[in-house]
């Protein structure tokens, strides 16, 4: 399993990327998505393996989409719960 460095504002700003992301796209929210997301936010380039990193660290999990288009997705389960958590 590899590490990565966390830095201060990565998970604040990964728990307001996702707010934002359910609010615009419902449950369909990928890896890739959330990474792009905090990229914008941050001014730099956050890769989707450590924002699946990141998240996965903090107690999120996907998963796998059913649909016939998109069955290799995997799409992130929200939860408020731990999202609030995070903000405090």
């Amino acid at each position: 399993m590899t590490e990565f460095l966390i830095r201060n504002k990565d998970i604040p700003m990964m728990v307001e990327s996702l707010g934002e992301l359910f609010q615009e796209k419902g449950v369909m929210v990928k890896p890739v998505d959330l990474a792009d997301r905090m990229s914008q936010k941050l001014n730099r380039q956050i890769k989707f393996h450590y924002a699946s990193y990141l998240f996965s660290q903090l107690g999120f999990v996907t998963r796998i989409s059913s649909g016939f288009k998109d069955r290799n997705s995997r799409y992130i389960i929200p939860d408020y719960e731990l999202m609030e958590k995070m903000r405090r």
